[in-house]
């Protein structure tokens, strides 16, 4: 089984740099998260971009969707920060769909260097996702699987991600 990871930065990424005294986008952490977990599977990975979700662009969101796209994969993760991961998500559906690739989000609400981070769960149970559920764009976290991208919320306060009863504006 082969898996594209396409890496887009995120909390995942961010490591903390003494220059600025605060967190930045670092290196993409999918691979060493993976190879730490022994992951059997044939991995390739492409760099999108090395940003903050929230400055995540509609350009961006393009890149990964042409990724997608263009790729002889049909089961690909998405490395993403969450603040905006369901507008990704909504950007590649239908490509997904059309094309019968399975596409899967993640991201995480700590650090990938930090002992107490999701990453390595939410990295880990996409992985396992991406081999199971049908074509189009999902988002995994929290254990939790969001198949309706325009129904996918996060509360800031619980740090966690539920689905929302009515579909969000897309242009949000």
């Amino acid at each position: 089984m082969s898996i594209l990871v396409l890496t887009t930065g995120g909390s995942m990424d961010k490591t903390y740099c003494g220059k600025a005294s605060d967190f930045i986008v670092g290196p993409p952490m999918s691979s060493p998260i993976l190879e730490n977990a022994h992951c059997q599977l044939q991995i390739r990975s492409v760099e999108i971009c090395k940003k903050d979700s929230l400055a995540l662009t509609d350009e961006d969101r393009e890149k990964c969707r042409k990724q997608c796209e263009q790729a002889t994969d049909d089961k690909i993760v998405i490395t993403h920060g969450t603040d905006t991961m369901w507008k990704t998500a909504q950007a590649c559906n239908e490509t997904a769909k059309r094309l019968s690739k399975t596409v899967v989000l993640c991201g995480a609400m700590m650090p990938a260097a930090f002992a107490q981070s999701d990453s390595g769960f939410n990295l880990g149970f996409a992985t396992a996702a991406v081999q199971l559920l049908p074509p189009g764009a999902h988002v995994v976290m929290n254990g939790e699987i969001f198949s309706e991208p325009l129904k996918i919320y996060k509360d800031y306060d619980k740090n966690i991600f539920y689905k929302g009863e009515k579909d969000r504006d897309p242009n949000e």
